[in-house]
């Protein structure tokens, strides 16, 4: 039974190879994850086992090859992109490698181990028996409308921000335009839920620029985020609201974190009338 030169890891007869990925980037993004992994078994042959075209995002995805014929060395893993509307930037997918001894569905579920991890994105490539962890930061931006109705009333237009369980995000900066029309007033919570933790008030203004203490040109009012920087982890949220009695009127929220493990859900709305809610940039640069 000849042993592969370099780094090579066991594999049983009947095992499969998989790969979890768990990506900062929405299902729709049309990003498609497959690969190969190289097996040499015992007999000295070479299988190269396909991880299946998968679509990836949203959180974590799972690719398994077909079971092993025989027992044999992993010699090399190569999971990629096999389609990519652009190159994901670092710290963007991240991706484990795994021996299992059955088909999987979490990362705990039937494993014999773990033989590579590491980020697949700009200048980042997996390597067979290195291990990188996935506590490392990404940007994302956001940017939307919310263009309200005739309805008479008040309009409090919002976007609320949502991590995920295990999550983090760290708020950078961002606004509120009111494109020309002042508001009633404006703020900006941190819940976690259901109760909230930190609240930042601001009175009539067409503009709010988020991220730095004072007033600005042109009459923008500059909320001042609480130091250090403002930390929304797990299913915590941030909320970014103004109201208006003006109707038929479009509100611009902007947004911009670093956050690392799970892409954030992000919320537009209105509370009077049935508003147009556009999401123009949800993504990670």
């Amino acid at each position: 039974m000849p042993i592969p030169a370099g780094t090579a890891f066991r594999i049983k007869t009947g095992s499969i190879i998989a790969v979890i990925t768990n990506s900062l980037f929405p299902t729709s993004a049309g990003f498609i994850f497959g690969g190969v992994a190289t097996v040499q078994y015992d007999d000295g042959t070479i299988d190269y086992l396909r991880f299946p075209d998968t679509a990836i995002g949203g959180g974590q995805v799972i690719l398994s090859t077909a079971p092993v014929t025989q027992n044999g060395w992993v010699v090399n893993v190569a999971p990629a992109l096999t389609l990519s509307p652009y190159l994901p930037p670092q710290n963007s997918i991240h991706v484990q490698v795994v021996i299992a001894s059955s088909p999987i569905t979490g990362q705990g579920n039937a494993q014999v181990g773990v033989i590579a991890s590491g980020w697949h994105g700009t200048q980042q490539a997996l390597i067979l028996g290195n291990y990188t962890d996935d506590d490392r930061w990404a940007c994302w931006v956001f940017q939307g409308t919310v263009a309200s109705d005739a309805t008479v009333g008040t309009h409090t237009c919002s976007l609320t921000v949502t991590g995920l369980a295990g999550s983090e995000m760290e708020v950078l900066y961002g606004s509120i335009a009111l494109n020309g029309v002042l508001s009633l007033n404006a703020e900006i919570d941190i819940t976690d839920g259901t109760n909230v933790l930190w609240r930042q008030n601001a009175s009539a203004a067409a503009s709010y620029m988020i991220g730095a203490p004072g007033k600005g040109d042109g009459g923008y009012f500059t909320f001042p985020l609480p130091q250090p920087p403002v930390r929304v982890a797990g299913t915590m949220s941030i909320i970014l609201t103004a109201q208006t009695s003006t109707v038929s009127q479009t509100q611009t929220f902007t947004l911009v974190c670093r956050i690392r493990r799970s892409l954030p859900t992000a919320v537009l709305a209105d509370s009077t009338g049935t508003p147009v809610l556009t999401t123009n940039t949800s993504k990670v640069f």
